[in-house]
């Protein structure tokens, strides 16, 4: 390879890296807020409805729907925040002007109910003296 074929390849390959995926994954949309932290909510009965509303049409158990189901997959809050925000593949991200935050975290509650998100751990008990 000659020097020249080098500094191109080095060259188009630190110019291409960010398009290429480069971070995804991360717990930290574009706007800084952090994904992270526990259902805020507990209105599951609410998430329920939203959930038909906004996610039902393609994660449900009728035939032709052709979003994964999520019953049981036990993901953490923020991988399901994250999810919900940004989607991935066939799915859409939808942003807080289509699905409120406080919406987004009822929906979470009631997927805790589904196991789609992992429920939160109880505190250990304290040990006796």
């Amino acid at each position: 390879m000659t020097s020249l074929s080098r500094i191109l390849l080095v060259a188009a390959s630190i110019l291409l890296a960010p398009a290429c995926g480069g971070g995804g994954g991360g717990t930290t949309p574009e706007g800084g807020a952090s994904y992270e932290g526990p259902v805020a909510s507990s209105d599951a009965a609410h998430g329920q409805a939203e959930f038909a509303e906004h996610c039902g049409g393609c994660h449900t158990e009728a035939a032709g729907s052709y979003g994964p189901r999520l019953a049981n997959i036990a993901w953490t809050p923020a991988h399901m925040r994250q999810q919900i925000r940004e989607g991935s593949g066939r799915m859409p991200g939808f942003d807080a002007t289509h699905f409120a935050a406080a919406d987004l975290e009822d929906t979470l509650a009631h997927l805790v109910t589904m196991g789609a998100v992992a429920a939160p751990a109880a505190p250990a008990a304290s040990p006796t003296p």
